[in-house]
């Protein structure tokens, strides 16, 4: 069997004859194929068929065709219908060789792997393999909202496959061939950037650069007549190359155009080989591949600064963005930042807007290479610790120049991923006397040979140590450099190894020398900030640490930054890089004694845990509190009062409450950190953060289970069981939940064993369990009538009636749903009031009383937004343009959608693509 939807829908049987079916079995036929091994709703068949007009015998007809289709249709290998029923719909299970759509799919993804490898000459012979399947338009003949939103996608899809193909065709020299295409294509499709801007480089490649020109000049006028914009700056960059004669222009700009390198060492000097070896792997790459350069040495060798002035030069060269990320491999202070914390700062400078940015790494990847594929950018990945940590953060198909910097061998990445290795020693005598000379001036250094050569020698010709050194010479140029290198030749205060030990104590003198001049208060304070978990600290953070007033502790800040051992990085946040983090972490172990550090560590976590706790009371104040103990003394919790405050103050901290989540669970404060994760869990849920809310509560789940826990476990698991939720991971979820309502009966506390067998409902809801669902919202309401517990019992029953909704029983539904009502007014709960209206709203909708629907879905739409939910906005908006769109109200449909994706891209960015082919789908206004 084969079957076509490129082009008119058709099928053919085993020997190539076509089957003959009339319109609508065609129809129903191509709707199957679109979800192939996957179930297809009665309704969206209706849809499909007859769109808003079904008839009222609209049921038999279906399964009049259904039936001419399974006979039509061959049997599967075993015998049996392809043509599968089960409770939800239908579903067509073929093998994806049979249908051209899937197979051309294949090929592109193929030829997406052909050409990441290099081999592109094979990728445009694939890609050209998947365009001969086209026969014209997809879906051709199929009319509808039914088929709108897959033929644009199949169309679209034909689309960039050939941008790729014409595109690859180019690179492998092919102007002249690929002209005539290309002009075909952008007549047809005058206003895609893509398009004319390959045609604009082939035809100045072809020598015909007034033609390329005027492409430009053509869109430009178009879209300030039709649109009132202008191009785009990538179009805007590549017309300026081609007036500039450009000779290199591979692909177009990054959307965005990301510059994430830092400063640049202002005076850097030597490395000259090193440097020579970089520069020819760059034109390597600029000829079309992915390379990676490993600069491997010491710690303070100046690996990041070579890498980080080596970009800059090569900069203009790689046009289409330069990225960077510190992976601080080798941080004494903070773990490691894990690929998927640096792909998610790639996605942000590459522009994409965090509510686009898709849940699970492994789509976030899947985006950030499709962003960077064929594009000409240079990464850098600074202070790795092995290959693990880059693997995941390569392009796959250049140009492209990856420079990592490493003080481990990065083995795995040379052998598996042809790296380079660019080996970093120590400053030759003349490099480092050469350095010294640039900063301090080549006068000051004749006048003191000698002082000079002990300088260099005692700082181990290493880099960082000798620009720490120039920086305070040069700060106090009335003092000898003879004054320096006696401080470093003093044994009491010399770095324990100057003949190349580790750089981190190597720095270790240069920083007494502004250490010991502090006031005593801020010296102390300095030692304390070295038992500080997180990157970087706030003012009151800082107050809570030292356990002393606020006005104290900005005074001491003050004088900390002016000493350069901190770094005010934004108002009110200080931090400092990581080797005055292990300085101060050292001046902790030498100047703090057990019991003070003891009790250091017990205020910071409670700053955190009570401010954390304060904030979640704010974002939901009807959830079940928790038996907190009051703060150490000496802590300083952040003023927070209103839910902006509270979700301002959530993400400022946000990753110095995950590293505290660590610290607590490092030092074995137990009930701190399973107390922490908990009040970190409701705005990680609501800020679509899934990632954190798993790895902070599986944190608390393991220290539980080390400490014996068994309330701290059931807690954890049942805040994982939820996560799993909004993952829609339903066999996780349940797995979590059942393990959690275990402990909780066990424990025999009932209320918390409701509240699991709740989520447990919602979970079974993911799985279509709807009747197993409904069993345990009635255990769970008796439970928490039991016990008294108002919003529980409300919770219950309105979980029960959506259940019977979503069986189509709605009087069951609506009646259950009432009393949650009723309750959730009488305790003023308005989320719950508004979660309730939607239900019932839904259950009026399955009744078929759209009006009513419209009204309490409109309802509870006000209330989400007066109390600020845009996270169950979204939702309901989502359903209120359903009815709004059954009520035959498209342009209605449209404005509500428009609105919910504003809110889905803020709280729940996993709808968003889903609803944006709504909206495509919608006819056109």
């Amino acid at each position: 069997m084969k079957y076509q939807l490129l082009g008119p829908v058709r099928a053919f049987d085993p020997i190539g004859a076509p089957l003959p079916f009339e319109p609508r079995h065609l129809r129903i036929l191509a709707m199957l194929l679109l979800s192939h091994n996957h179930t297809v709703g009665r309704d969206q068949l209706i849809d499909a068929v007859w769109d808003d007009h079904p008839p009222a015998t609209a049921d038999r007809q279906l399964q009049n065709c259904l039936s001419v289709l399974r006979q039509r249709l061959p049997d599967d290998e075993r015998g049996g219908s392809v043509l599968v029923t089960d409770p939800s719909g239908y579903s067509l299970r073929v093998p994806p060789d049979t249908i051209d759509a899937t197979v051309f799919g294949g090929l592109t993804a193929s030829a997406h792997g052909l050409a990441a490898a290099g081999h592109v000459e094979e990728a445009v012979a694939t890609l050209r393999q998947g365009l001969a399947l086209w026969r014209g338009q997809a879906l051709s003949g199929m009319h509808g909202r039914s088929f709108e939103a897959g033929a644009a996608r199949l169309n679209e899809q034909r689309l960039i496959a050939l941008e790729e193909c014409l595109d690859l065709e180019l690179r492998l020299g092919h102007a002249q061939r690929v002209i005539g295409e290309l002009k075909e294509l952008v007549g047809s499709h005058p206003m895609r950037e893509g398009l004319i801007g390959t045609l604009m480089r082939a035809l100045h490649r072809a020598g015909r650069q007034p033609e390329a020109l005027a492409e430009y000049d053509r869109l430009r006028e178009v879209l300030a007549g039709e649109l009132g914009l202008d191009p785009s700056p990538q179009l805007r960059e590549l017309h300026a190359e081609i007036l500039r004669d450009a000779p290199a222009m591979g692909g177009t700009a990054l959307p965005s155009g990301p510059r994430q390198l830092p400063t640049a060492v202002r005076h850097f000097v030597g490395r000259t080989a090193q440097r020579d070896v970089l520069m020819a792997l760059a034109a390597d790459a600029r000829a079309g591949h992915v390379v990676i350069a490993a600069v491997e040495g010491a710690g303070g060798v100046g690996k990041t600064a070579l890498a980080v002035s080596v970009a800059h030069e090569l900069a203009s060269q790689f046009p289409d963005g330069q990225l960077f990320v510190n992976l601080r491999g080798f941080d004494h202070t903070h773990s490691p930042v894990s690929p998927a914390d640096a792909l998610r700062g790639f996605l942000d400078g590459l522009g994409v807007p965090a509510g686009q940015i898709p849940n699970g790494f492994d789509t976030q990847l899947n985006l950030y290479r499709s962003l960077v594929n064929g594009r000409r950018v240079l990464i850098v990945l600074d202070n790795a610790y092995d290959a693990e940590q880059v693997r995941p953060l390569l392009p796959g198909n250049g140009p492209a120049l990856v420079l990592v910097t490493s003080r481990h061998q990065l083995t795995g990445l040379i052998v598996a991923e042809g790296g380079r290795v660019v080996g970093l020693d120590r400053l030759s005598g003349q490099e480092a006397h050469d350095m010294l000379a640039i900063r301090l001036g080549a006068d000051r250094l004749r006048a003191e040979p000698e002082a000079v050569a002990a300088l260099i020698r005692h700082c181990a010709h290493l880099p960082l140590a000798l620009a720490i050194i120039a920086a305070r010479a040069a700060a106090v140029p009335t003092f000898p450099i003879s004054t320096f290198a006696a401080e470093l030749a003093d044994s009491r205060r010399r770095l324990d190894a100057v003949d190349g030990g580790d750089p981190y104590t190597q720095m270790r003198a240069v920083f007494s020398w502004s250490f010991q001049r502090l006031p005593s208060a801020a010296a102390h304070l300095f030692r304390l900030l070295g038992l500080h978990p997180g990157p970087d600290i706030s003012v009151p953070a800082a107050a809570s640490l030292a356990g002393q007033p606020l006005p104290e502790v900005r005074r001491q800040l003050t004088e900390l930054t002016r000493a350069r051992l901190l770094n005010q990085d934004s108002p009110g946040r200080y931090s400092s890089h990581d080797l005055l983090s292990a300085y101060a972490q050292e001046q902790a172990r030498l100047g703090v004694d057990q019991a003070e550090q003891h009790a250091v560590r017990a205020r910071i976590l409670d700053h955190y845990l009570h401010t954390a706790y304060c904030a979640d009371r704010l974002l939901y104040p009807r959830r079940d509190p928790l038996d907190l103990p009051g703060p150490a003394p000496g802590v300083t919790a952040e003023p927070l009062s209103t839910v902006d405050d509270a979700l301002a103050w959530f993400a400022a901290e946000h990753h110095v409450l995950l590293a505290a989540v660590d610290h607590a669970a490092a030092h074995r404060s137990g009930t701190v950190c399973q107390h922490l994760a908990w009040s970190m869990a409701s705005y990680l849920e609501r800020r679509s953060h899934t990632d954190d809310w798993i790895s902070t509560q599986g944190t608390a789940l393991r220290l539980a289970r080390t400490d014996g826990d068994t309330a701290g476990q059931a807690a954890a698991l049942r805040s994982l069981g939820r996560a799993s939720i909004s993952l829609a991971d339903h066999v996780q979820a349940q797995g979590h939940l059942t393990e959690a309502l275990g402990l909780f009966t066990a424990l025999g506390d009932r209320v918390n064993a409701a509240h699991a067998r709740v989520n447990l409902a919602q979970a079974m809801e993911l799985a279509g369990r709807f009747r197993d669902a409904i069993e345990h919202c009635h255990e769970a309401l008796t439970a928490y009538r039991a016990a008294g517990h108002a919003l529980g019992q409300a919770n219950a029953l309105n979980s029960a009636g959506y259940m019977h909704a979503l069986l189509d029983e709605p009087d069951q539904a609506i009646a259950l749903c009432r009393e949650a009502l009723d309750l959730h007014k009488d305790i003023g709960h308005q989320l719950g009031e508004a979660n309730t209206l939607h239900s019932i709203g839904f259950a009026h909708h399955r009744r078929g009383e759209t009006d009513t629907a419209v009204e309490l879905f409109g309802k509870a739409v006000r209330i989400y937004r007066e109390i600020g939910d845009g996270y169950h906005e979204a939702i309901a908006l989502i359903d209120l343009g359903d009815v709004q769109l059954a009520l035959g109200l498209p342009h209605l449909a449209r404005q509500t959608w428009t609105e919910a994706l504003a809110a889905c891209e803020r709280f729940k960015p996993a709808l968003a693509d889903s609803l944006r082919a709504r909206l495509a789908g919608l006819p056109a206004q």
